[in-house]
């Protein structure tokens, strides 16, 4: 996708040859973070938080007491375990392991508070 945004630069190149490789300055907000986050940042710091200037953004994500930080974390943690242990338990399945031997596993992802 960037060769082919930054062919206009390269008009005799073929666009496998544009020299340029991959652009990671940048992430969609919208879609990178969770509902819960999002939840979260929007009643901190407004829906249209990462448009425009930020002023005031870093004195109102200052605002938000630490104990809500550490309860979405606590739960996007939760989340990636249970997804982890959902994922490893069907390639257990698929691979014909036993449930003795998912139980073993199973101790490795315990979440610790």
């Amino acid at each position: 996708m960037s060769r082919r945004i930054f062919r206009p630069l390269f008009p005799r190149w073929p666009e496998g040859e544009v020299p340029i490789g991959h652009v990671t300055n940048g992430v969609h907000m919208s879609s990178w973070d969770s509902e819960e986050t999002d939840a979260l940042w929007t009643g901190s710091c407004g829906k249209d938080r990462w448009l425009g200037t930020l002023e005031t953004l870093e004195a109102d994500m200052r605002g938000l007491p630490d104990y809500r930080l550490w309860e979405c974390r606590a739960s996007a943690r939760q989340s990636l375990i249970e997804y982890v242990r959902e994922r490893l338990s069907r390639q257990l399945e698929a691979a014909g392991a036993t449930p003795r031997r998912w139980s073993a596993r199973s101790i490795y992802l315990t979440p610790t508070p």
